[in-house]
């Protein structure tokens, strides 16, 4: 992909719930001019209020911005509203650091690592976290072991 950060897109986007989130559809033609990747780093603005997400591929080579509660609550809207948004591609590197002992397991099986990395970046840190949290080493080395066996599995991981 080539290099288009600083390049802003604005749109005005209308809220629908998607479960129990709030989001807006990314129009067309800014999708394909951000790029074909399925999830895409951006930073800007929903509502005015500063935002640093990941676009979300939703078919088509289509993308949607979650807007977090914080956001649609503070302005006092939600679905059926909408909403001015602009955003840039974010350069800024969001991989999360690999701990050793999690690294060396996921690489051991490769269905494990392609999941992994086909994980958003969201949820690969999400999992760094959880692993990280565990304040004995018996717990940890649990939290490895079930974290490799929900990325064979074909289960949903988030």
């Amino acid at each position: 992909m080539s290099d288009l950060s600083g390049k802003t897109y604005s749109f005005c986007g209308v809220i629908y719930k998607l479960g129990i989130k709030r989001c807006v559809d990314i129009p067309a033609e800014i999708s394909a001019n951000l790029g074909s990747d399925n999830y895409i780093p951006v930073k800007g603005e929903a509502g005015g209020i500063k935002i640093k997400s990941t676009l979300i591929p939703r078919g088509k080579n289509r993308h949607r911005l979650f807007i977090h509660s914080s956001i649609w609550q503070t302005l006092s809207i939600d679905e059926g509203n909408e909403i001015e948004v602009w955003i840039e591609l974010d350069n800024t590197p969001r991989e999360p650091e690999l701990p050793e002992d999690l690294e060396n397991a996921i690489n051991v099986s490769s269905k494990a690592l392609k999941r992994f990395k086909s994980a958003s970046p969201t949820l690969r840190l999400r999992i760094v976290e959880w692993v990280n949290s565990a304040k004995q080493l018996s717990t940890r080395e649990k939290r490895i072991i079930q974290t490799i066996e929900r990325l064979e599995s074909d289960g949903r991981l988030g």
